[in-house]
């Protein structure tokens, strides 16, 4: 495997792995009943800043995904 598809699973990789953990985060409040299973907003304006936090990252992700997959397959088919 090319070390560009590499770094590209392992961005999907990470990506994943913040969302697994904002989805885990999420569930034990809503479970706990801290809050309501519809109380979160876009922006988790009323939640911790690491929330705050964890969301902003993954949505970065999600931004950069499209430019650096492109990039990582580009490189990979030019060999």
């Amino acid at each position: 495997m090319s070390p560009s598809l590499l770094a590209l699973l392992a961005f999907i990789a990470w990506t994943l792995a913040l969302l697994l953990v904002m989805e885990v985060v999420r569930a034990t409040l809503v479970l706990s009943g801290d809050v309501a299973a519809n109380g979160f907003d876009p922006a988790n304006s009323t939640l911790s800043p690491f929330m705050q936090r964890l969301a902003r990252a993954h949505l970065n992700c999600l931004e950069g995904l499209p430019v650096f997959g492109g990039l990582a397959l580009a490189r990979t088919a030019l060999g």
